[in-house]
């Protein structure tokens, strides 16, 4: 995002025809300085920009967005429609189709869904499921919330369970606890994302430590190497 505004200056950059984003759910609202860059350079051939929504499970690209100055005021992030070959269904925790603009979870059935993970059956199972009402059609559950919005569109919420994405790597935030609290004396442990001045994402740990009773006390160099 920050490099962005000098991106536009340069030549090359005139020839630009796309610019698509993926991997992690977009902030319009940073993308302003482009979009004032392209206002105040009416000479430049603005590219088309692109949101990518993809899912590793649904071969990658599920849903795009092209993205306008318009979308810079808005808090959710849009991701638009999805692929032809693909089909969306927003359920709620029960595997009701919820109402548009209602937040749910979003399944996802077509051409592009895989068929599960190599040697890894449970986890398999509990992420490719059958639609609720139609046994022969199968879904891949993302753990994305969305809402449909009127025209078949989409915009990106948040996720349903602890899994975040953070320089494009998925990362459940319960499989660190968990390894947290293995260690003796450490009675439990949060683990939350945060962002620094810069906008960027990393993990924070907190933790409940030993007490005046343990006989095992760690310091923070032995917690990071564990």
């Amino acid at each position: 995002y920050n490099l962005m505004p000098y991106l536009i200056k340069s030549i090359a950059f005139n020839s630009l025809r796309y610019i698509i984003f993926g991997g992690e759910a977009l902030e319009p609202g940073k993308l302003t300085p482009m979009f004032d860059c392209f206002a105040d350079n009416p000479a430049l051939n603005a590219p088309e920009i692109i949101n990518m929504y993809g899912i590793t499970e649904t071969t990658v690209h599920t849903s795009y967005y092209r993205v306008t100055s318009d979308d810079c005021s808005k808090r959710s992030s849009p991701i638009g429609k999805l692929l032809n070959d693909l089909k969306g269904f927003v359920f709620n925790e029960s595997l009701q189709a919820v109402p548009d603009q209602v937040a749910g979870e979003l399944y996802i059935s077509g051409a592009g869904v895989t068929r599960g993970y190599l040697h890894r059956n449970e986890l398999t199972a509990e992420r490719f499921v059958q639609h609720p009402t139609q046994p022969s059609l199968r879904l891949y559950r993302t753990g994305d919330l969305v809402k449909r919005m009127p025209g078949s569109e989409y915009h990106y919420v948040g996720r349903a369970d602890q899994q975040v994405k953070i320089r494009g790597f998925r990362i459940e935030l319960g499989e660190i606890e968990s390894a947290l609290t293995l260690l003796r004396g450490i009675s439990a442990a949060v683990v939350n994302p945060f962002e620094n001045a810069d906008g960027d994402k990393n993990l924070a740990a907190y933790l409940v430590p030993p007490d005046k009773t343990s006989d095992k006390q760690h310091d923070i160099d032995e917690i990071v190497q564990h």
